[in-house]
């Protein structure tokens, strides 16, 4: 009769197959925590270029429909707080006179990157030359009915 000897612990086949498993586990867990932090990054730069052409926007707002000229575009920067997030972009910025709906300027932006696999951020705006002319107008008017309030003031003060 034959005694066997009983025997503990895993074949060496068995301990390199393991091995495997757990680097292919571990190569995808790091490929989709490296995918995640893209993501996050992309998120975060939509965001910024999206508050960038808002503020674009609010700009063309409070200049002067005759200011918006191609040297004014030149003089435009990416914001210093959003710089390091864009900081593959460049503006392009084009000015056109347009006369329908009405006559006034439409400005296009765009933060374009400079690697093709990032994507181009856009605003179209327009700025019409009524609109400028009737705000400049009804300023001088609320002024001058303020100077005459004034005086009318001033006036009753006086004995």
């Amino acid at each position: 009769m034959r005694i066997t000897k009983r025997q503990h612990g895993f074949t060496v086949t068995e301990v390199i197959v393991a091995f495997a498993l757990v680097g292919v586990l571990l190569a995808a867990i790091s490929s989709f925590g490296a995918l995640q932090s893209v993501r996050g990054k992309l998120s975060e730069q939509r965001l910024v270029a999206s508050q960038e052409l808002a503020n674009r926007g609010a700009e063309i707002a409070a200049t002067q429909y005759e200011a918006l000229t191609e040297d004014w575009a030149e003089t435009l920067r990416i914001h210093p707080s959003h710089a390091a997030l864009l900081e593959r972009f460049h503006w392009e910025i084009t000015i056109q006179e347009i006369d329908q709906p009405a006559a006034g300027k439409r400005i296009d932006w765009a933060l374009v990157p400079d690697s093709p696999h990032l994507p181009t951020y856009r605003l179209s705006t327009w700025k019409f030359a009524r609109d400028s002319a009737t705000r400049e107008a009804e300023t001088t008017a609320a002024s001058a009915a303020e100077v005459g309030r004034s005086k009318a003031v001033a006036e009753e003060d006086q004995p």
